[in-house]
């Protein structure tokens, strides 16, 4: 990952999958805190799965923040809580609302500002997101917002996960202007069931 993206700036790299299950919270959360181990940068992991969100469960922590702070532009920094590792940063998925009324379209737009944020206070973001597929009309939809990030990392799990759905979601990825930075392969010493 770091040798496909440029040396200068704070970066943003979006960990997405084909299908759900695959592990995209478990890469994100080892990347982040590889990261944080490897210098003085600091290191923001981000849940921008907000359909099913499941980062705050591997640094232990409590979602506690509604949309409406999001909405409002609060800072990002107010927002964030320190994990167990130093240097890493965690912005949870905010609460869920009942009756919302925002669109897919309006979270998409919302998770793009959270992108563009985080450059301001975090030299690298890693944020994890929903599978591509299959698409629900409440999720933030990654395809739509990895264009703004500086890469994108897929992850999918061995002997699982069907080649066309794989294919299908780069070449989704990389219509939308996505740099695609790789793949990484789960599980790959499963054996074929």
């Amino acid at each position: 990952v770091q040798e496909s993206l440029p040396d200068h700036g704070p970066k943003a790299i979006v960990i997405s999958s084909a299908a759900k299950y695959e592990g995209k919270t478990l890469t994100v959360a080892g990347l982040a805190a590889v990261a944080a181990h490897e210098g003085k940068k600091r290191i923001l992991a981000v849940d921008l799965n907000w359909f099913r969100p499941t980062l705050h469960t591997v640094f232990g922590l409590e979602r506690t923040f509604g949309m409406d702070r999001i909405r409002a532009d609060a800072p990002i920094t107010d927002l964030v809580q320190k994990s167990p590792i130093d240097r890493l940063d965690v912005l949870v998925a905010p609460l869920p609302e009942q009756n919302t009324l925002e669109t897919g379209s309006d979270l998409n737009l919302l998770a793009e500002k959270i992108i563009e944020q985080t450059r301001e206070s975090y030299d690298v973001t890693i944020i994890d997101t929903a599978p591509l597929y299959p698409i629900n009309r409440r999720m933030v939809d990654p395809v739509v917002f990895s264009r703004k990030a500086d890469g994108v990392v897929l992850v999918v799990l061995a002997h699982e996960t069907p080649r066309r759905r794989v294919k299908r979601a780069l070449i989704a990825l990389e219509t939308s202007g996505a740099n695609v930075l790789g793949v990484v392969v789960n599980q790959w010493e499963r054996t074929l069931a």
